[in-house]
C-alpha cells in the first residue's frame, strides 16, 4: 500500500509539476498574442490613416478640380458675352446645370449679393453663411479662388454626401461661390484610383435640420483581415507546450515584419507617385522645384553656380501624329533614357508633361559647362529613335538660365530660362539659348503689346489699308489686298509682324483675323465693282471653326463669296495636309477664291499646287528686288509665270516699283501685278479717289481677279 501511496503522489507531483509549465506557456502564449494583436491593430491604425489622407488628398483634389472647372465655365461665358456683361441668371441656372451644383451664389467686386440659388430650399441659409465665411477668406488669401470642405451632413434628407464649397475671383469683376455634393458615385471612383474596395459613406441617423453639420466625413472602405491570432485560439492550441510558443512567437514576427515592410513600401510608393512622372518615371515639376530650391540654398550658404535649362522637343506632335499616343509615348520614354544617360549624379532631370523637360545642372562653374550640356542633349537627340519599327528624326530647343548671375529666386530662373527657350524656337529650333536680360524687357514689351493688341481689337482701334492690284499694262485695278494697320498711342505705329506674330503666340489671331475679314467684306461693299483679298494666318486657318467662321461673316454683312479671295502661304498645308484639302474644298464651294502667297520661297511649292485646288499664285517679292542684281532672279520669275499659265493659274507679282519691272512682268506674261509703281497701301475712302485721278477704271472679272 506503501507503494501505492508513493506512486500515487509521484503522479501527482509529475501532474502538479505540469501546471506551471502550462500556465508559464499559457502565460507567454496570452502575452504574445496581447502584444501581436497590440502591433496588428497598431500597424493597422497606421494603414487605415495613411488610406484617410490619401482620400483627404483625392477629395481636395476634386474640389479643386471642381473650382477650377467652374472657373473656366465662368471666364468663358463672361468672354463671349457681349462687352463682357453677363447675365448673373443665366450663369447661375447654366452653372447649376453643367456642374451639377446645388448652391450658387454670385457677388460683385463691392461683396453685394446679386444672385442666390439652390436646388435645395433647407440648406439655403446655412449655405449663405458659409459662403460668405469662404468669399472673405479668399479675399483676405488675396488668391484666385479658395476651396473649402464642409463635411458630411447627417442633417438633411439625403447625408450621404461630402460638400465641396469653391469662392472664384472672374477677372476681379465679380466673385462665384458654388457647392457641389460627392456622393457614393464620386466615392466610388476615388476608391478605384486608390486601389481602396467599397469606398462609400456609412450609414447614419438623420437628426434636425437646425443641427450642426459634422467637420468629419464618415467614410468607410473594406479591408481585408490578415488574419489576427488571439488570445482563445492560442488557449486551443496552448496544450502543444513550448514549440508552439516558439512558432507563433516566429509566425508573429514575420508578420509584425510583412505588415511594416508592406505599409512602408505602400508609403514610399505613393510617394514616389506625388514627386514623379508616370510615363518616364522622372521627377515631375513638384520635385523639380524642391531640388532646384535645394540647390539654390547651397549656393547661398556654400557658393558656386547652377544652370536651368528648359527642353522642349522639336517635331514631337508630327510623331504623335503619325504613330498614335503609343509611338508617341515610346519615344517619350526613348527620350528621357537619353537624358538620364547624359547628366551627372548630382544633376536633376525633370518631365513636366507632355514634350516638356527639364533639366537641373549643378555645380556650374562657368557658361561653358551648360552650353557643353546642352551640345551634348543636341547632339543625342538627333539621332533617329526606333518607333514602331521605323526611324524618326526629332530635335530638341533648349532655354538656359543660371545662378547667380541671373538671379537666385527658384520661380524666376525657371520663367528665364522658359524665356530663353521661347527665343530659341524662334531663332530656328533645335539649338539652345541662354537667358539676358535684354531678353526680359522684350518679354515684358511683348505683353504689353499682347495686353493693348487685345483691348484694340475689343475696341476697334485697328485700321485697314487696301494696295491695289492692276492688270499687267496698268490700264485696269482689278481687285485691293487687305493690310491691316496699328498705329498705337504711345508706341506709335507697330509693324504687322510683330503683332501678328503675338496674337498667333497668345492665341489672339482668331479674333485678329476674324475683325481683319469682317472690315475688308464691310469696306468692299462701298467698291462692287472689284474683288477684296484678305490674308489667313496659318494658325487661323488650322482652327477648326475657320471655315464656319468665313460663312457665318459672308452671310452676316451681305458679301459675294466670288468677290472675296483668301491668301494662303505653304505654311497652311505643311502641318496638315489632310485637314487643309479638306477646308480648302469647303471654300472653294462656297464660292470663295484661293490664292498661294510668296510662292517660289518655300519648301515644295509644285508639290501643292498639284494637290490644292489654288486659282491663283502670288510671285514673292524678293525675286524682283534681287532680279537687277542677278539674272537668275528674272530665269525663275519667267519659269514661275509659265508654270503658272501651263497649269490654268492667274499670276499676280508682288512688290513691283519701277516701269521696267513691269515691262518685263508684261512681256513673259504676268497677269496682274501690284507694288509701289502703282500705289502704295491706302485707307478705304482713298481707293475711289485713286482710281479717279490715275484715271483707271475697276472691272468685276471673276475669273481675272
Amino acid at each position: 500500500m506503501s507503494l501505492g501511496v508513493k506512486d500515487g503522489r509521484r503522479t501527482r507531483s509529475a501532474s502538479f509539476s505540469i501546471i506551471p509549465i502550462l500556465v508559464v506557456a499559457i502565460t507567454i502564449i496570452g502575452c504574445i498574442s496581447l502584444l501581436s494583436k497590440s502591433a496588428y491593430e497598431a500597424n493597422k491604425a497606421m494603414e487605415r490613416q495613411t488610406d484617410a489622407h490619401r482620400i483627404e488628398a483625392a477629395l481636395d483634389n476634386a474640389g479643386r478640380d471642381f473650382a477650377d472647372a467652374v472657373q473656366r465655365e465662368v471666364m468663358l461665358m463672361v468672354q463671349s458675352a457681349p462687352e463682357r456683361r453677363v447675365d448673373m441668371e443665366n450663369l447661375s441656372r447654366h452653372i447649376s446645370s453643367e456642374h451639377n451644383v446645388d448652391f450658387i451664389a454670385v457677388y460683385a467686386k463691392s461683396g453685394k449679393l446679386l444672385s442666390v440659388s439652390s436646388s435645395r430650399p433647407e440648406i439655403l441659409e446655412r449655405r449663405h453663411a458659409a459662403a460668405d465665411a469662404l468669399l472673405a477668406e479668399r479675399r483676405e488669401l488675396r488668391t484666385p479662388y479658395a476651396i473649402r470642405r464642409i463635411g458630411m451632413s447627417n442633417t438633411l434628407v439625403d447625408p450621404k454626401a461630402i460638400v465641396s464649397m469653391a469662392a472664384i475671383n472672374v477677372n476681379d469683376m465679380f466673385d462665384v461661390v458654388a457647392t457641389r455634393r460627392f456622393d457614393d458615385s464620386a466615392l466610388t471612383k476615388i476608391g478605384a484610383e486608390l486601389l481602396l474596395q467599397n469606398l462609400r459613406f456609412r450609414d447614419v441617423e438623420l437628426t434636425s435640420p437646425d443641427a450642426p453639420e459634422e467637420v468629419s466625413s464618415a467614410i468607410v472602405w473594406h479591408r481585408v483581415d490578415n488574419g489576427l491570432v488571439t488570445l482563445s485560439s492560442i488557449a486551443h492550441i496552448g496544450y502543444l507546450g513550448i514549440s508552439v510558443i516558439s512558432l507563433y512567437g516566429l509566425l508573429v514576427f514575420i508578420h509584425v515584419g510583412r505588415v511594416t515592410r508592406a505599409l512602408e513600401s505602400s508609403e514610399a510608393e505613393a510617394q514616389h507617385m506625388a514627386n514623379h512622372d508616370a510615363l518616364s518615371g522622372l521627377p515631375n515639376r513638384v520635385l523639380f522645384s524642391k531640388m532646384l530650391n535645394l540647390e539654390l540654398g547651397r549656393i547661398v550658404r556654400d557658393g558656386g553656380g547652377l544652370s536651368v535649362m528648359y527642353l522642349d522637343l522639336d517635331k514631337f506632335k508630327e510623331v504623335n501624329d503619325q504613330y498614335g499616343h503609343v509611338g508617341g509615348d515610346r519615344l517619350i520614354m526613348s527620350v528621357a533614357d537619353r537624358l538620364r544617360g547624359l547628366i551627372r549624379t548630382t544633376d536633376t532631370v525633370a518631365r513636366f508633361g507632355g514634350d516638356e523637360f527639364a533639366i537641373i545642372q549643378a555645380n556650374v562653374k562657368s557658361p561653358g559647362d551648360p552650353a557643353a550640356l546642352a551640345n551634348r542633349i543636341l547632339d543625342s537627340l538627333r539621332q533617329p529613335f526606333l518607333i514602331e519599327g521605323a526611324e524618326v528624326e526629332i530635335g530638341v530647343s533648349v532655354g538656359i538660365s543660371v545662378a547667380p548671375e541671373n538671379s537666385i529666386d527658384a520661380a524666376t530662373l525657371m520663367r528665364y530660362a522658359d524665356a530663353a527657350l521661347y527665343r530659341a524656337k524662334n531663332e530656328g529650333r533645335n539649338r539652345y539659348s541662354f537667358f539676358q536680360q535684354q531678353l526680359n524687357e522684350a518679354l515684358k514689351s511683348r505683353k504689353a503689346i499682347e495686353d493693348d493688341l487685345r483691348a484694340g481689337i475689343e475696341n476697334n482701334e485697328l485700321m485697314l489699308y487696301y494696295q491695289p492690284v492692276v492688270t499687267a499694262d496698268g490700264g485696269r485695278i482689278v481687285s485691293a489686298e487687305a493690310l491691316v494697320r496699328w498705329n498705337h498711342p504711345t508706341r506709335g505705329l507697330i509693324p504687322p509682324n510683330d503683332f501678328i506674330s503675338i496674337a498667333e503666340e497668345r492665341g489672339l489671331i482668331g479674333m485678329l483675323g476674324e475683325w481683319v475679314l469682317r472690315k475688308a467684306c464691310e469696306d468692299a461693299r462701298h467698291w462692287p465693282e472689284l474683288m477684296v483679298a484678305v490674308n489667313v494666318s496659318p494658325v487661323q486657318f488650322r482652327q477648326k471653326d475657320f471655315v464656319r467662321t468665313v460663312g457665318r461673316i459672308l452671310a452676316e454683312t451681305g458679301m459675294d463669296p466670288t468677290r472675296l479671295e483668301l491668301e494662303l502661304t505653304e505654311g497652311v498645308v505643311v502641318d496638315d495636309a489632310d485637314q487643309a484639302e479638306a477646308a480648302m474644298i469647303e471654300l472653294r464651294a462656297m464660292g470663295v477664291r484661293l490664292a498661294l502667297d510668296d510662292f517660289g520661297v518655300g519648301y515644295s511649292s509644285l508639290i501643292y499646287l498639284r494637290r490644292f485646288a489654288f486659282d491663283k499664285i502670288k510671285i514673292d517679292r524678293y525675286f524682283l528686288e534681287s532680279m537687277e542684281s542677278t539674272g537668275e532672279s528674272a530665269i525663275l520669275v519667267h519659269s514661275i509665270v509659265h508654270l503658272g499659265r501651263a497649269l490654268g493659274l492667274q499670276v499676280t507679282a508682288e512688290g513691283v516699283e519701277t516701269e521696267e519691272q513691269r515691262r518685263f512682268l508684261q512681256a513673259v506674261g504676268c497677269h496682274y501685278l501690284q507694288g509701289y509703281y502703282f500705289a502704295r497701301p491706302m485707307p478705304e475712302a482713298e481707293i475711289w479717289t485713286y482710281i479717279q485721278q490715275a484715271g483707271l477704271s475697276p472691272k468685276t472679272d471673276v475669273n481675272a481677279a
